[in-house]
C-alpha cells in the first residue's frame, strides 16, 4: 500500500526505498520456509543500502543470519556479539555463532542446531504456516522421517525421474530392513527436515495415481502403492512385519510405516542393514555378518521376553509384584542387535538440578527472565560462565546449564558430590570469573547435583543403606561448608550409606515440613529419618514423590 501511495504522489525515491524494504522483509519469509538466506540475493541489495536507514538495519540482520553454517565467519560473529550495534543484532550474532559451533562439533545439523534456527525464525517475527502444522518430534533409534516416496534428498546431482524414484524406493526399503534387523521402529513419510508435516501431494502427481479431492482417499492410494512395493521387495511373509497407515491427525498427509523386528536376518540386495541411533547402516565383514546371523534369533527371543516383562510391569505397578531383573537381557539385546564393528556413542553423564526451581534458559521459552549470568558445567572437571546465551547447553559436553537472575545475587551455588559431600559457593564469586573460559571445579568425586539456593533454604537428600532401606535428611543451606569452586566439599553424614539416589532443594517456606529430618533432630550416627520403605518396594516411588512435592508447598 505504501509503495502504491508513493507512486501516486510521484515520490520515486520513497517508492524505491519501500520496494527495497519489502524485498528485504521477503528474505525473512524465505528463511522461515527454507531455513537459509540466499547470499546471492542478499548481495544484490548491498549497493542500494543507505547508511543509517531502516533498510540498513534489516540488511545487517539478514547478513548475520546468512552466516549460518559458515565457520569462516565465526570470528566476525564473535566480535559482533561482543560489540553489537544493538541488542537484537547481538542476539542474532550469538545464535548464529552457537549454531556454527554445534554443527562443527557434531559434523551435521542435529536437533539442537535446528532448534536454534527455529529461535532465529521466532526472533525475526515471521508468521509461518509451520506453526499450525503437526510436529513429529526427533529422529532416534526407533524413528525416521522421509519427506517423499519419490524424491531423493537434494545432493546436487541431476537424475532422471526413473533413477530418482528407484533411489528413493531403495532408501525407504533399506530403512525398513534396518528396523526389522534391530528392534523395530516407525518411518514417517511426508515429514520435512524440520520434522513438521509436509504432505505428499507432489508424489501423488508424479506417480499419476487416480485423483480425488478427498485427502484421505488420495492417501489411501499412496498407502496401497507403498504396500505393493514392500511386498515386492521383501516377499509376502516378511512383509507381514510391516503395517502402513495414514496419520489421520495430519492436515497435509503423512504415512506411518510401523515395522516389527524379524526373528531371522532380512537382506536387501543381499546386504544386512541394521539401525544404529539415527542411522541405518550395513553390516560389513564376514565375521560380523556371521556373528549377527548366528545370534539374531537369540536376540529376537530376548526381545519377545522383554516385551512380556514390560507388559507385566504395568500390572506389577497395580499388584505390587516385584519386577524381574531384565538388565542382562537388555544388554544382550543391545550387543547382538548392533553391528559390532561400529563404535558405541559416548556421552557425559548429566548433572541433576532442582525439579521445581525455575531455570528457563532461552528467550523463546515460556516464562523467560533475562538472567544476569549463565553457568555451564562442561565435561567432568570444568565450568564456564557467560552473560549472554550462546546455547552452550546444547553442546553434548554440557552436563548442566543454570541461569542466575537478579534475585539470586545474594544466594549460593550448592554442589553435591558422590559420597554425600556438599559445598556452597557464593554467587558473587562466579561474577569474578572470566567469561567463556574453562575454569576447573573440584572433581575428585563425580558431581551429582547442583542448584542455586538461598540462605534459608535446605537440601533434601534421600539415602539408601546397604539393605536398600531409605532415609531422608534436610540439611540447611547455612550449615553447608562455604568455600570456592575448587575447595574440597564436606561430608554431611557420619553414618555409612550405599548411595544417594535423590537430591532436591527445599524452599525456605517448606523447611518446616522436614523438621524431623533436620540434623539437629537426628542422632549423629543417623543418616536421616526413615522413609519406611526399601528402594525395591512398590511404594518407594510414591513415598519419594510425596517428599518431592513437599519441597515447594
Amino acid at each position: 500500500f505504501g509503495r502504491g501511495l508513493a507512486s501516486i504522489i510521484g515520490d520515486t525515491q520513497l517508492e524505491a526505498e519501500l520496494a527495497l524494504h519489502a524485498s528485504l522483509l521477503q528474505l525473512h519469509v524465505d528463511f522461515a520456509d527454507n531455513r537459509m538466506v540466499n547470499i546471492g540475493t542478499l548481495e544484490k541489495y548491498r549497493p542500494l543500502i543507505k547508511p543509517g536507514s531502516l533498510a540498513e538495519r534489516i540488511f545487517r540482520r539478514m547478513e548475520l543470519v546468512s552466516w549460518l553454517g559458515n565457520p569462516e565467519r565465526n570470528q566476525d560473529l564473535w566480535e559482533q556479539s561482543q560489540r553489537p550495534d544493538s541488542e537484537l543484532e547481538g542476539k542474532f550474532a550469538r545464535m548464529v555463532l552457537s549454531y556454527n559451533m554445534l554443527v562443527a562439533s557434531s559434523l551435521q545439523e542435529n536437533d539442537y542446531a535446528r532448534r536454534i534456527k527455529d529461535d532465529i525464525s521466532a526472533l525475526l517475527k515471521v508468521n509461518n504456516e509451520r506453526i499450525s502444522l503437526k510436529y513429529y518430534g526427533c529422529e532416534s533409534q526407533y524413528t525416521e522421517f522421509k519427506s517423499s516416496l519419490v524424491f531423493c534428498a537434494n545432493d546436487g546431482i541431476k537424475r532422471s525421474p526413473e533413477e530418482e524414484l528407484r533411489r528413493q524406493h531403495h532408501e525407504i526399503m533399506h530403512i525398513i530392513a534396518g528396523f526389522m534387523n534391530t528392534t523395530g521402529g516407525k518411518l514417517y513419510i511426508g515429514v520435512n527436515d524440520q520434522h513438521f508435516e509436509r504432505g505428499l501431494d507432489e508424489d501423488f502427481k508424479v506417480l499419476r495415481l487416480p485423483y480425488s479431492p478427498d485427502l484421505l482417499k488420495r492417501m489411501d492410494e499412496l498407502l496401497n502403492y507403498l504396500t505393493l512395493r514392500v511386498n515386492a521387495c521383501f516377499g509376502p511373509a516378511t512383509a507381514t512385519l510391516v503395517n502402513i497407515a495414514v496419520d489421520e491427525e495430519s492436515t497435509k498427509g503423512v504415512l506411518i510405516v510401523t515395522v516389527r523386528p524379524s526373528r531371522k536376518p532380512v537382506k536387501l540386495d543381499d546386504i544386512i542393514y541394521v539401525r544404529l541411533s539415527t542411522s541405518t547402516l550395513p553390516i560389513l565383514g564376514r565375521d560380523e555378518i556371521r556373528k549377527f546371523i548366528e545370534q539374531r534369533e537369540l536376540a529376537y527371543e530376548d526381545m519377545m521376553k522383554m516385551s512380556e516383562i514390560d507388559s507385566a510391569a504395568a500390572s506389577n505397578a497395580i499388584t505390587d509384584t516385584p519386577p524381574a531383573d531384565d538388565g542382562p537381557m537388555r544388554q544382550r539385546i543391545e550387543s547382538i542387535s548392533v553391528p559390532i564393528d561400529v563404535p558405541a556413542a559416548t556421552s557425559v553423564a548429566p548433572v541433576a538440578t532442582s525439579r521445581w526451581r525455575p531455570n528457563v534458559l532461552h528467550e523463546s521459552d515460556g516464562n523467560f527472565v533475562v538472567p544476569e549470568l549463565y553457568l555451564y558445567f562442561i565435561g567432568e572437571h570444568h565450568y564456564t560462565v557467560s552473560k549472554h546465551d550462546y546455547y552452550t547447553d546444547m553442546d553434548p559436553a554440557c552436563r548442566l546449564a543454570l541461569v542466575i537472575c537478579q534475585a539470586d545475587l545474594d544466594s549460593y551455588l550448592v554442589m553435591a558430590y558422590r559420597g554425600e559431600q556438599l559445598i556452597r559457593v557464593p554467587i558473587c564469586q562466579l561474577f569474578e570469573k572470566a567469561e567463556n573460559t574453562n575454569h576447573r571445579h573440584w572433581s575428585d568425586q563425580p558431581l551429582e547435583w547442583a542448584c542455586i539456593a538461598g540462605e534459608n533454604d535446605a537440601v533434601l537428600s534421600i539415602h539408601a543403606d546397604a539393605s536398600g532401606f531409605l532415609h531422608f535428611r534436610a540439611t540447611p543451606v547455612n550449615t553447608i561448608t562455604r568455600g570456592s569452586m575448587t575447595n574440597v566439599p564436606a561430608r554431611i553424614l557420619n553414618a555409612s550409606v550405599d548411595h544417594t539416589p535423590v537430591w532436591e532443594l527445599i524452599a525456605a517456606d517448606s523447611v518446616g515440613h522436614f523438621s524431623k529430618a533436620l540434623p539437629s533432630n537426628l542422632h549423629s550416627r543417623q543418616s536421616g529419618y526413615s522413609l519406611r520403605t526399601r528402594i525395591d518396594q512398590s511404594d518407594c516411588d510414591k513415598r519419594i514423590q510425596y517428599l518431592l512435592n513437599s519441597c515447594n508447598n
